[in-house]
């Protein structure tokens, strides 16, 4: 009889995460980023240093705004951080204000040029706009964006979306070189810049340049002021809500450059206290100084606020990538999946042995049925009145020992009573063995008899001789009943690990019109290493069941689907749900018979080290595979492998910050050809902005994506290796009057003349 074992794909969806990896690998920096929430929101950093301990309010229209009104207020963390979420609606753009605490302790802000924390003096402030407030968003609060939101109050006319984003691209126009992601990036200490980003150097860099000033000038107010000047002189807002370009007294970019020559200056004379920033300015000074400071006269107009969408989804799109997966592998898929893979060397142990299960049900189904039935397992005939016989029987006990591909051996226990002239009771224990028989479908087993003998001085009678190594042969058949497993799988190599089994499996005749029996199976699988530390545990619940072909003298029974519903934990994580397995297909080896598709629909969440991460992962997991063609007792080659195909759909969320942010996901990874993994990727982040991301299994290195944002915003993107190119569309990208930008290299150029680089 050939034993076949069959290998469900238990846990699979574990490959979900392995994969996502190989689709959003890289990334860096920060950015404006979609925080979810119940209702709008608005949070970010405030730094010129990072500002602590500080008052950020929120106005709906303005702090100018008649009548005025406040959104919310927050105070600023210890990181700059802030959060406020609207205490009513609002329709109009949103500023956020700055200010010291009033009372004792104003708040405190890092003094680059000196390493210092100072106290805020009177009259600081630093603001903010946000065109759009109708979702939960993030954005910082920096000396940038005071000078676009100085131009928006200077205005005649109320503030409205087209005039916010024309007044943040020309500042970004004017006093950053068009570099949008500066304006947008989450403000770093010089300590952690240093070791960031391309961008988060150059950002930190400038607001060291900003301290440094302020250190010459005696007062921090003094330098936000030049900033303020220059930005109002050069900028102005137009009743069509344009930002009007003049050649000011002084342009920002001429002020900006003056700060950056006096914080080289500190630099070479060791004047700067903060070691991190000297490094910065020493490194980046020359990058960041522009060299353009004349401003030519123009309207920013038609497309900014189209552009100034554009610089917000790439920033966000940045973000997310990193949150999720970074080079770094600091990302929050990066740090699951370690630990996950971690946890999976017990399951792949346990898929092993439960694959035994599965392939030996049937033949320990039918010994224990026909051993009830036949009259050798009357091991010892009762010569008197007194009968403590106990058979065992349909429903009894049997003990898995051990099993291989040409044996399964089982233990069940009997006991006889019987007075004795000498006072002893006999109690007996069977080991059964089945080995093929010499026939198709036919089976042999022996029985092991151990005989321990008891004193009962009240019983005259002797027993009988106890009979050992009885052999018969018999033929399998199915006999409707019920039996309970329970023993150790794997234990023929204990020092390593082994698996704990106790499953009741009920069975049907005739499930279904095709025949099938019905096997529902409920009980539980644990899995041990060899000090006895639990690797996983796996409640079967109700629900779970094995539909298989009836077994014949010409063939041994083999599933024809199966359902496992339950609960799966390993150290770390905990899996919920139920799996669903069908075609059953006989490999090449004809050692195992393997479903050729599986479909998982549940939950992980964390536990242990990861009970902070909560649940993280929801949906569906859909693995197929080409069975027949592979030989899985065999190496995987380029001739033989299982041309794997995975689908999954469902939630990510990130639970380790605060909100959470959850995701919508979808996946596919295909891996029909040998060596090559094709992917495509898609995500929705809270703020309704979606990334395709495909990349194809023949040229790795050549990556597609489409981004799109709520906005309107469309991004087409071809990665080949280091390079990027592609367009930028605000509407119908079908459209090209819609073409608002070019991808070229490492950079987007816009219409206007800005641009932002990628990485």
């Amino acid at each position: 009889m050939n034993k076949m074992k069959v290998a469900p794909k238990l846990f699979a969806l574990g490959v979900i995460s392995a994969a996502v990896l190989a689709a959003c690998g890289g990334g860096g920096g920060g950015g404006m980023a979609a925080v979810a929430g119940s209702s709008p929101s608005i949070g970010g950093t405030a730094s010129k240093g990072i500002i602590s301990g500080a008052t950020v309010t929120a106005y709906c229209g303005g702090k100018n705004a008649t009548p005025q009104v406040i959104l919310g207020t927050a105070t600023t963390a210890a990181d700059g951080s802030y959060n406020i979420t609207y205490a009513s609606t609002c329709n109009s753009p949103v500023e956020v204000v700055l200010t010291p605490t009033p009372g004792n302790n104003p708040g405190t802000m890092y003094d680059e040029a000196t390493g210092t924390n100072v106290n805020l003096p009177a009259g600081f402030s630093l603001s903010a706009y946000i065109a759009n407030p109708g979702s939960t968003i993030t954005t910082p609060i920096t000396p940038f964006t005071d000078m676009a939101a100085q131009v928006l109050d200077n205005s005649k006319t109320a503030p409205n979306p087209n005039s916010v984003s024309a007044a943040i691209n020309a500042v970004i126009k004017t006093a950053l070189g068009g570099d949008a992601q500066l304006y947008n990036l989450k403000p770093l200490n010089p300590k952690d810049a240093v070791n960031g980003s391309a961008e988060d150097k150059k950002l930190s860099t400038l607001l060291t340049a900003i301290a440094t000033r302020a250190q010459k000038l005696g007062n921090v107010n003094l330098a936000l002021d030049e900033l303020r000047t220059s930005a109002t002189s050069s900028i102005s807002i137009t009743q069509n809500g344009d930002a009007q370009l003049n050649n000011g007294a002084s342009s920002p970019a001429a002020v900006m450059n003056q700060d950056i020559a006096d914080a080289q200056n500190y630099e070479q004379n060791n004047q700067l206290g903060d070691s991190n920033a000297k490094t910065l300015v020493q490194n980046e000074g020359s990058s960041v100084t522009q060299t353009t400071t004349t401003i030519t006269p123009g309207v920013v107009g038609p497309t900014t606020a189209g552009i100034t969408a554009a610089n917000a989804l790439f920033a966000s799109l940045r973000t997310n990538l990193v949150l999720l997966s970074n080079s770094g592998k600091t990302g929050f898929f990066d740090t699951q999946v370690s630990a996950v893979r971690t946890d999976f060397k017990g399951i792949g142990k346990t898929q092993r042995d439960f694959s035994q299960f599965l392939s030996m049900e049937h033949t320990a189904r039918n010994l224990l049925n026909n051993a009830a039935n036949l009259p050798y397992t009357m091991i010892y005939t009762p010569t008197g009145p007194a009968t403590g016989f106990q058979s065992f029987g349909k429903g009894g006990t049997c003990t898995i020992l051990q099993q291989n591909q040409s044996s399964v051996s089982c233990m069940w226990g009997f006991e006889y009573t019987s007075p004795s002239a000498t006072g002893t009771v006999t109690a007996t224990s069977h080991q059964t063995t089945i080995t093929p028989g010499a026939t198709a479908g036919a089976f042999n087993w022996s029985d092991t008899v151990q005989t321990t003998i008891f004193n009962l001085n009240s019983m005259p009678q002797t027993p009988p001789a106890p009979t050992s190594g009885n052999s018969e042969t018999g033929t399998m058949t199915n006999v409707p009943g019920s039996i309970t497993y329970q023993g150790n799988l794997g234990g023929l190599d204990p020092a390593a690990d082994h698996s704990s089994i106790n499953i009741s499996a009920n069975e049907t005749l005739n499930a279904d019109s095709a025949g099938h029996t019905k096997l529902a199976l409920t009980g539980t699988i644990s899995n041990q290493d060899a000090s006895n530390n639990n690797l996983l545990s796996l409640a079967v619940n109700a629900g779970s069941n094995i539909l298989a072909i009836p077994a014949t003298l010409a063939a041994k029974a083999q599933p024809f689907s199966a359902t496992l519903v339950g609960t799966a934990t390993t150290p770390n994580y905990q899996f919920n749900g139920s799996m669903a397995m069908s075609n059953f297909t006989q490999d090449l080896s004809g050692q195992y018979v393997i479903p050729s598709n599986a479909t998982f629909t549940g939950s992980i969440s964390g536990m242990g080290t990861q009970a902070s991460v909560g649940q993280f992962m929801s949906g569906t997991l859909t693995e197929t595979a080409n069975i027949s063609n592979y030989d899985s007792t065999k190496p995987v080659s380029t001739t033989n492998y299982k041309s794997l195909n995975f689908n999954f759909s469902g939630n990510i969320v990130v639970n380790t910050v605060s909100p959470a942010v959850k995701y919508t996901l979808g996946f596919t990874l295909d891996e029909s050809v040998f060596g090559q993994r094709g992917v495509t990727f898609t995500y929705t982040d809270p703020s309704n902005n979606t990334v395709t991301v495909t990349r194809s299994g023949a040229t790795p290195n050549t990556l597609t994506a489409t981004f799109g944002g709520t906005n309107g915003i469309t991004v087409d993107l071809t990665q080949n290796g280091g390079s990027y190119s592609g367009s930028v569309y605000s509407g119908d990208p079908t459209n090209t009057a819609n073409l608002i930008g070019n991808i070229s290299g490492k950079t987007v150029n816009f219409n206007d003349g800005s641009f932002i680089t990628l990485m």
